[in-house]
């Protein structure tokens, strides 16, 4: 059966070890990984634009949650906007659909996370050959691809993904990726403010972690 992935299954599947089908990257950053990889779904099929640094809905929300969130409130920025929308229940209910597609096989554990190894590996398979040609210059860098890339950079799945990245070929690629920046600013903010709770400064490190705007 051929399933076609959204941005955010793709994300899930490359954040997945595919033997062991523990998580690569911490669970926070795969949950605001996904919540950018939704954004930008909306934004390819025309649905959301940037205005001033801030996202809007360009047409009727219907019934779908995040728009109807987005067109309910004041504009802002995407990074808030990510920080708000990341939602484990996203990741457990996309997981549960690979599970479903034939893809994820899930083992649950009694005292522990279930875990997903990969019983199908060949759609993850071709997309990390694809994306490593597109990092490469074998392949054209079409926009899927790049925002992809973008959010598993911002994600922390480089090492995992592209073990000898060039870092301006990554820069060159991603220049004008709103999204995946905005999913790293997050992380990196949500970092700064563990350590600093480490470091007895956790007030005023979390809130100057969560975007104003």
């Amino acid at each position: 059966m051929t399933v076609e992935l959204s941005l955010g299954d793709q994300l899930l599947l490359l954040s997945y070890d595919d033997e062991t089908g523990k998580p690569l990257i911490p669970l926070k950053n795969i949950d605001y990984g996904l919540a950018g990889a939704v954004l930008l779904e909306h934004s390819f099929a025309g649905r959301l634009a940037i205005d001033h640094q801030r996202l809007r809905v360009t047409s009727d929300p219907g019934r779908d949650p995040v728009l109807t969130q987005i067109d309910a409130k004041a504009a802002h920025t995407p990074g808030w906007w990510v920080y708000h929308l990341a939602d484990p229940h996203r990741r457990e209910h996309a997981l549960s659909q690979l599970v479903t597609a034939g893809i994820l096989e899930e083992h649950p554990h009694r005292f522990r996370r279930a875990t997903y190894p990969e019983i199908d590996t060949t759609a993850e398979k071709q997309l990390v050959e694809h994306l490593r040609e597109v990092v490469g210059g074998q392949a054209d860098p079409d926009k899927r691809s790049v925002a992809l890339i973008g959010l598993a950079h911002a994600c922390g799945l480089d090492k995992h993904l592209f073990p000898s990245l060039n870092r301006r070929r990554l820069a060159e690629l991603t220049e004008g990726d709103w999204c995946g920046h905005a999913v790293q600013n997050i992380i990196d903010a949500m970092n700064v403010a563990v350590l600093s709770a480490v470091t007895g400064g956790f007030v005023s490190s979390t809130a100057s972690a969560i975007p104003a705007t």
